[in-house]
């Protein structure tokens, strides 16, 4: 059996094969509109579960093994893992072995993201079965949602239904930009204001550095692997804005020559800083390239039509029903793909495809 299969394909997170930033890219397709009136009213739950890592019901979780076909001898194996923990200790060159029961389940949390997020029409109808399904799914599993945590998202052109979706659900009421999957979920154009928690986080890290004595071969390696990669995850989701961009460079120049976040005059161009070095340069990327880069790779799997991908599913349901990823215009649909479709330039196409009846290869220029 393999375990891909078991996930379902809006499960992206973690599996094999599959993005992250798929979640992301779809999640921001849906929200597109919520702040206009012209629109269908929507509304959507954004589920926060209380402890969802040590309230999980072992005969729910045991229950599903069984449902999902596994093995007994497997389910056994799982339900020693998850119900007693082993330990050993050396204490002075002694080995002391400890066991210990413990309540829920033993699960590393890294390896699962509890962002439940949930879509519907802005009915009462509509948000009074999403109620009825959670209280079911807790009942079973004993995973319960965080009233209080939890938000209700809705629409400009569901505003008048404000109060009721409100008090049939229970939830508070969230406004965009929201966070989900630890990146900003946005319904128009990406502001540096959404992007402020990237470059605090640089910050943090800089000024968490800032008393160590550190070489310049050292910035220059925590640079590469720390700095530029704090912006990775988020240059897999958005073309971030210029102006970020600038901050970012500001901040790792000014780390380079200085060892602080404080602006300084650079000793070297940062375009020569990020050249190769057989040319001369450190080594470091680029952040606009890697940003382009980073985003090209979601426009070839349009390309090559990966319909594995469920944002590259929605693509070809929605934006593309009347037009080829060549013919797409630019100034319609979400801000994330009219974006993404002004990087259809810097394509190269390594295989003959068919437009309009020719077939050719070319580098698009």
């Amino acid at each position: 059996m393999s375990f891909t299969k078991l996930f379902p394909r809006f499960l992206c997170a973690f599996v094999p094969s599959r993005l992250i930033s798929d979640n992301v890219l779809l999640a921001r397709e849906l929200f597109s509109g919520y702040n206009q009136c012209r629109l269908p009213p929507r509304c959507a739950l954004k589920v926060d579960l209380r402890k969802a890592y040590d309230t999980v019901e072992w005969d729910f979780l045991f229950a599903t093994l069984r449902l999902f076909g596994f093995p007994a001898v497997f389910i056994r194996w799982i339900e020693e893992c998850v119900t007693s923990a082993h330990y050993s200790v050396v204490v002075n060159g002694w080995t002391i072995s400890l066991s210990l029961e413990v309540h829920g389940t033993e699960i590393v949390q890294l390896s699962f993201a509890d962002d439940l997020l949930l879509l519907c029409k802005a009915d009462v109808q509509s948000v009074s079965l999403f109620r009825r399904g959670l209280d079911l799914f807790a009942s079973l599993s004993g995973l319960h949602t965080n009233p209080q945590k939890s938000q209700l998202i809705i629409s400009k052109a569901a505003s008048g239904f404000r109060d009721s979706l409100l008090e049939t659900l229970g939830f508070q009421e969230g406004h965009l930009p929201v966070r989900y999957l630890g990146l900003p979920l946005i319904s128009a154009r990406l502001s540096i204001a959404d992007c402020q928690p990237l470059l605090q986080k640089i910050d943090s890290r800089i000024k968490g550095w800032e008393g160590v004595q550190l070489s310049f071969a050292g910035r220059v390696q925590l640079i590469k692997s720390v700095l530029v990669s704090l912006e990775v995850y988020w240059a897999m989701a958005f073309i971030l804005p210029k102006g970020i961009i600038n901050e970012m460079i500001k901040r790792l120049r000014s780390f380079l020559w200085k060892g602080t976040s404080s602006s300084g005059y650079p000793k070297v161009a940062w375009e020569v800083v990020c050249r190769p070095i057989e040319e001369g340069g450190q080594g470091i990327k680029d952040i606009f390239a890697l940003n382009r880069a980073l985003m090209s790779k979601h426009l070839w799997a349009v390309i090559k039509q990966d319909r594995t991908s469920i944002w590259v599913d929605w693509i070809y349901q929605v934006r593309l029903r009347d037009c080829s990823i060549w013919t797409a215009k630019d100034n319609k649909g979400a801000w994330g793909w009219r974006k993404m479709l002004t990087l259809r330039p810097y394509i190269v196409i390594s295989y003959p495809f068919s437009y309009w009846g020719w077939y050719f290869f070319l580098a698009l220029a």
